[in-house]
Formats: structure tokens, C-alpha cells, sequence
């Protein structure tokens, strides 16, 4: 792998291979323009994958049950 990955690619990298233990995210509200969400996120089980070629594409299949909590300060 070239460069360096961003925290969200990081998190992404986690997810798909069943190594994300906990982290936090912080989104824009979509009520408040002013201020965000706070997630505490975790993964609820081990995630599938499954890669497919079909007519020289490959096509691959996640399936991640994801936790998500509000975090209100």
C-alpha cells in the first residue's frame, strides 16, 4: 500500500476486516447547522465478505452489523 490512510478510510479498513473495536465520530447535525453528533460506533459481530467475478468485474460483498450510540455531553 502507497500513502497514508484518513481516519475514515482507517475506520473503513477496521470494519471490513473485523478489527474495529471502538471509535468516536463526530457528524454535522442535521438540526443544527452550528454543531454535531457525537457517535460512539462498534461493531455488533464479525464482518462477511465475499468477492465475485462475474463477466470479468469483480464484485465484493460486505456485511457488517454496526453499533451506533449517541454520546450527549
Amino acid at each position: 500500500m502507497f500513502g497514508e490512510l484518513t481516519a475514515i478510510e482507517t475506520i473503513c479498513h477496521l470494519m471490513v476486516t473485523s478489527e474495529l473495536e471502538e471509535c468516536y465520530l463526530s457528524i454535522p447535525s442535521p438540526f443544527d447547522e452550528d454543531s454535531s453528533i457525537d457517535l460512539y460506533v462498534t461493531l455488533d459481530k464479525n464482518t462477511e465478505n465475499d468477492v465475485k467475478i462475474i463477466d470479468r468485474f469483480t464484485i465484493y460483498y460486505n456485511k457488517s452489523k454496526i453499533r451506533f450510540k449517541n454520546i450527549v455531553c
